[in-house]
C-alpha cells in the first residue's frame, strides 16, 4: 500500500503460551490455547504506525501437584505503535512497543494489572487492501499476588489484515 496515512483490521488466529507459578502449591505450569486477536490501527506514513488490539481465548487448565484443576481465563487489551518498512513490493516487516492490560480470571480470582508488550510482524499483500499478517507478542512477567505469579506470556499468530 503506497498511501499514507492508511488505517487497517487485522484478525488472526492463535496458540499463544501463557506462564504461571503458584507458590501454594509449588506448581509450574505453561499451557498453549486456541485464541483469536482483532485489532484496528492506522499507518501514519512509510515508517510509524499505531494500532488498538483484543486478544481473548479459551481457558487454560492447571493441574497442581495435589491434583487440583484450575481453568483461568486471560483477556488482553491494549495500545501501540509499530515501527517497519517494505523489504519486498508485497512484504513488510515492523517492530512493536506498547502497554496492555491483562485480565486474569479463576474462580475466585479476577485481576488485570497493565504490562509492557513487545513483538515483531509481518504483512504479504494478497491484494490492494487485503495482506496476509503474521505476528509474534510478548506481554512481559508482572509481580505476584495471592500467592501466585503470572509469568511472560507470548503470542504467535496467522490471519488477515484489510487495508481501508
Amino acid at each position: 500500500m503506497a498511501y499514507y496515512p492508511h488505517a487497517f483490521q487485522k484478525v488472526l488466529v492463535a496458540l499463544p503460551k501463557t506462564n504461571v507459578e503458584d507458590f501454594v502449591t509449588a506448581a509450574v505450569a505453561t499451557t498453549a490455547i486456541v485464541a483469536g486477536q482483532v485489532g484496528v490501527g492506522m499507518q501514519f506514513n512509510e515508517w510509524l504506525g499505531g494500532e488498538l488490539f483484543y486478544q481473548g481465548g479459551s481457558r487454560h487448565s492447571y493441574t497442581a501437584d495435589d491434583g487440583d484443576v484450575t481453568k483461568v481465563r486471560n483477556n488482553t487489551y491494549g495500545a501501540r505503535l509499530t515501527a517497519g518498512t517494505q523489504i519486498a513490493d508485497k512484504t513488510r516487516v515492523f517492530a512493536k512497543a506498547g502497554v496492555a492490560g491483562v485480565r486474569q480470571s479463576a474462580p475466585e480470582y479476577k485481576n488485570t494489572q497493565t504490562r509492557a508488550t513487545a513483538g515483531v510482524g509481518m504483512t504479504y499483500d494478497l491484494t490492494n487492501n487485503l495482506a496476509l499478517r503474521a505476528d509474534y507478542d510478548h506481554y512481559f512477567k508482572r509481580g505476584s499476588d495471592n500467592d501466585i505469579t503470572w509469568k511472560g506470556a507470548n503470542y504467535l499468530g496467522l490471519g488477515l489484515q484489510y487495508n481501508f
